[in-house]
């Protein structure tokens, strides 16, 4: 068992092509494979780690491979999400969309570090008719807003 068996669960198989110079970070991101770097793939934080068959755990911004390779990505654990939402006045004035005459709908977008969660509720009875949630696809970028920037 290594350290990330107790936070990961299965993991996923890859076939790296990375160009002439380009980190094991670079590559997996041009490929669309988003791996964690809350330093922002400056070599702080460790937690960029992906296993590289025939070589072990490697911390993928500091490693620079001159070869097509097999990683095994691990699978974060789920993500817990509220699911409702709230708002104290009782009389809401937003614009909303009026449908079939007596309901007005209200769409609701938490933009969050980690988490992106989007909410359409029922703005006369204050309900929500439906919620989708994603973690934030730029969080692979660094965990806090600067390091994304940067």
């Amino acid at each position: 068992m290594n350290h990330y068996d107790y936070l990961y669960h299965m993991p996923t198989r890859n076939t790296i092509h990375p160009l002439p110079g380009e980190s094991l970070l670079e590559a997996a991101r041009r490929s669309g494979i988003m791996v964690p770097s809350p330093c922002g793939g400056n070599g702080l934080c460790n937690k960029c780690k992906i296993f590289v068959d025939g070589v072990g755990w490697v911390r993928s911004c500091t490693y620079y491979p001159d070869h097509n390779l097999e990683i095994n990505i691990p699978e974060p654990p789920a993500m817990q999400v509220l699911t409702e939402s709230f708002w104290p006045d009782p009389q809401p004035v937003p614009d909303a969309y009026l449908l079939n005459g007596d309901r007005y709908l209200g769409l609701a977008v938490d933009l969050g570090t980690t988490t992106v969660v989007v909410f359409l509720d029922d703005l006369k009875t204050h309900r929500n008719i439906g919620v989708q949630s994603f973690p934030n696809p730029q969080r692979s970028y660094g965990a806090d807003v600067i390091s994304r920037i940067q």
